[in-house]
């Protein structure tokens, strides 16, 4: 069972216009890592309690190929609802014994999480040796809700509950770890040690810390990603949107395995009147579930919604958007690139101080008639 219904506010702005479950680690999507790890494992059944952003989880999941060998359901919840709110919705679908997971940890130590699943006692804590923690192991296993040295390993979250009485207990506290306190307090839990290193983006720091031998490249949309509305009109229907496959079959062929995409677009149709929000966040959480099935690495997402009259920082020709991104995922000038397809994204790189690609048929500097015709140069400079 994967909780991954939080908002995941110490990602934004990753969390944004996409679910931490999945943020890409190493280009892949954290929730395809574990339920890829589940399949080694021997599960067979993976219950994922969603809340925000729930239907781009849900559209991931069940149009990836990974998960063909286990039965998934994924389960939402109201965006406000603490864990134990989802947990207790759930319940009679979850059973009495489960693996509990949580969407932002990753542990590929399979041998000792083998021994949380094979573990006998009501509950099973997968742990790691730290100078503070809430898990003790002398002389019995406790959970605390707060860190001390006197408690010096700490819960990854991969636990193992096989307590008759957890969802009562659950349903007293209304909080997932003082229910654990209250349990490992009460009768004899068991925790299992790992030294395997943790992979979590529980913030923006260690997510950017992960990415920090990756290359990032900001990209534009329409005219790079979809097909291109005429000057002054808008894509305001799924019927109208195309994506441009030869210039993702590029993207997806050269830069799978070691790039990260940021998208930076104007959408002034907002401002117009001709677009609604409400269809621009549809549109976008279906373009980016597209674009991780094809293994292209989102990461982020800027919009302009302004008018073009308001001169804003943030619309192109102007660089706001596109420093705000250097800003938020620690990038470094020298080595990023912004492709686009028309002249104001060539202005808009260059005042942010990065190289600009413009794809179209003005052959010039910088200036390509087709996205794999730019590798080379794009590889010189954004190269890791």
């Amino acid at each position: 069972m994967i909780l991954a219904g939080g908002r995941g506010e110490r990602l934004k702005p990753l969390t944004n216009v996409i679910p931490k479950a999945l943020a890409p680690v190493n280009g892949i999507p954290i929730i395809r890592q574990q339920i890829e790890n589940l399949v080694y494992l021997g599960i067979k059944e993976v219950i994922i309690l969603t809340g925000y952003k729930a239907s781009m989880i849900e559209d991931y999941v069940a149009r990836g190929e990974f998960t063909n060998s286990l039965k998934i359901n994924c389960i939402s919840t109201p965006v406000e609802f603490s864990t134990a709110q989802r947990l207790l919705e759930a319940e009679d679908q979850i059973g009495e014994e489960f693996l509990l997971m949580y969407c932002d940890n990753l542990v590929g130590d399979f041998k000792q999480i083998k021994k949380v699943l094979d573990s006998p006692s009501p509950i099973t804590f997968l742990v790691e040796k730290r100078d503070i923690g809430n898990v003790g192991l002398i002389p019995k296993i406790k959970y605390s809700i707060l860190r001390s040295k006197d408690t010096p390993f700490v819960e990854l979250g991969y636990v193992h509950i096989r307590y008759d009485n957890f969802y009562e207990i659950l349903r007293q506290s209304r909080n997932l770890p003082e229910s654990f306190q209250i349990i490992s307090s009460e009768h004899s839990c068991s925790a299992v040690v790992t030294d395997s290193s943790l992979i979590s983006i529980s913030n923006m720091g260690r997510f950017n810390e992960l990415r920090s031998k990756r290359r990032t490249i900001l990209i534009d949309r329409d005219g790079i990603i979809n097909e291109k509305m005429p000057h002054r009109m808008y894509l305001t229907r799924f019927e109208d949107y195309k994506l441009l496959s030869r210039n993702l079959e590029v993207l997806s062929r050269s830069y799978s395995k070691n790039t990260d995409f940021v998208i930076i677009t104007n959408q002034p149709g907002i401002s117009t009147g001709d677009l609604s929000l409400d269809f621009l966040d549809k549109l976008h959480s279906v373009m980016i579930v597209q674009l991780l099935l094809l293994n292209i690495s989102i990461i982020g997402l800027y919009v302009c919604v302004h008018h073009w009259d308001e001169k804003c920082d943030c619309r192109k020709p102007r660089p706001g958007m596109l420093k705000s991104a250097i800003l938020d995922y620690d990038l470094d000038p020298n080595s990023i690139c912004y492709i686009g397809d028309e002249e104001k994204d060539l202005i808009a790189a260059e005042a942010a101080g990065i190289l600009g690609i413009q794809i179209s048929n003005k052959l010039s500097r910088n200036n390509f008639a087709k996205l794999e015709d730019a590798l080379q140069v794009i590889e010189g400079q954004c190269g890791v």
